[in-house]
C-alpha cells in the first residue's frame, strides 16, 4: 500500500514543504487537531509533518498514533521560541530503540 505525505501548520512553517511538492494544509491554532489528523489519515496520508506551533504542547494527539505502523507524525520546529517538543520526542524514540540516548 502506498501512503501520501503532507505537512500541517501555519503558512510560514509550511513554505519549505510547498517547495518540495508535499501536500500542505493550513491549520488554525484554535482548531481541532485530532479531527484534522484523523481526516488526513482517512484520506491516505501516512507521513504527516506537523508544526510544533499547532500542537501547542498537547502531545496526546500525537501519542495516540504512536502504536500505528501505518502513520508517522513528525514534529517540525515552528516560529515560536521555547521548548522543542520534536527534539524531545526524537530523543525518547532513540532511547527506546537503543536502550540509551546517544544524541
Amino acid at each position: 500500500m502506498s501512503y501520501k505525505i503532507c505537512a500541517l501548520g501555519d503558512a510560514a512553517s509550511l513554505f519549505p514543504f510547498m517547495q518540495i511538492g508535499v501536500d500542505v494544509f493550513s491549520f488554525e491554532k484554535d482548531g481541532d487537531l485530532s479531527k484534522k489528523i484523523a481526516s488526513l489519515v482517512k484520506k491516505g496520508y501516512g507521513l504527516l509533518f506537523v508544526s510544533e506551533d499547532v500542537v501547542k504542547g498537547d502531545l496526546s494527539v500525537i501519542h495516540s498514533y504512536d502504536k500505528r505502523p501505518d502513520v508517522n507524525i513528525v514534529l517540525v520546529p515552528g516560529n515560536s521560541e521555547g521548548e522543542s517538543y520534536g527534539q524531545a520526542r526524537i530523543n525518547d524514540m532513540v532511547e527506546k530503540a537503543l536502550g540509551q540516548n546517544i544524541l
